[in-house]
């Protein structure tokens, strides 16, 4: 039942941001593309929003566009949650960072150039290394403490959907000033900057969570093995 639960969910939150990045493209799309012939008669009857073929295309579409947008999401604002992670001492060794304290690579490869300018100075194996490193507190988190595990994925839930939104109204902004509309589009990229700035913050709050909560578990593991140890019971 659980099961169910989480893909009904996970199937609303797709529609959702479908919803709203289909909206997005399609004023972007009517910016640019003038004089489109209109429909027949047949065409517009079948595409009315009382057909059921309508409902059918509309959910199938919203679904897959949801689908789409949040793997575009992810990866524009994966960089931005790689910042965070490594700043995180948690995650990352600060002795092992170019210029602060660890010897580090003095000319780095071209490959690292682009992470280094995005991410302050770090390197593709320092972002790997501190992905790899919060991936695993989350998973510890996940695996022995539900109702944490629950409060990481409505974490996660939220993000999806903020990202997404803000692709949204970014598309939204970029439509608009096509179209000449250049105070409106000022106000719709402000308001992207917001967005944007939510999303930051969301993923520092999911960050810090995994931290705050990996802490718990650890101690919980320690205190749960120290009284077998005093117990005389296993520690296997």
């Amino acid at each position: 039942m659980e099961d169910l639960s989480e893909f009904v969910a996970s199937v609303v939150e797709f529609l959702v941001g479908g919803v709203l990045f289909t909206i997005a493209v399609i004023i972007l799309v009517s910016g640019i593309i003038k004089g489109m012939p209109p429909l027949s008669d047949a065409q517009a009857r079948m595409l009315s929003p009382e057909s059921a073929l309508f409902t059918a295309l509309f959910l199938a579409i919203a679904y897959a566009m949801g689908v789409v947008a949040e793997h575009i999401a992810r990866g524009l604002f994966e960089v931005l949650l790689d910042r965070i992670t490594v700043r995180r001492k948690e995650f990352l060794d600060p002795s092992s960072v170019i210029g602060k304290g660890g010897d580090g690579e003095k000319m780095p490869a071209w490959r690292n150039r682009p992470t280094q300018f995005f991410l302050g100075g770090y390197t593709i194996d320092q972002r790997n290394e501190a992905r790899a490193e919060r991936e695993r507190q989350r998973a510890k988190v996940m695996t022995f403490h539900l109702s944490l595990h629950e409060e990481i994925q409505s974490q996660l839930k939220r993000l999806r959907l903020e990202r997404v939104f803000t692709l949204s109204l970014a598309v939204v902004a970029v439509s608009l000033l096509l179209r000449g509309d250049i105070k409106y589009a000022v106000i719709a990229t402000a308001f992207t900057g917001v967005l944007v700035w939510v999303v930051h913050d969301r993923f520092a709050r999911y960050c810090g969570a995994i931290v705050r909560y990996y802490k718990m578990v650890a101690e919980d593991n320690l205190t749960q093995t120290s009284s077998k140890v005093e117990t005389g019971g296993s520690i296997s």
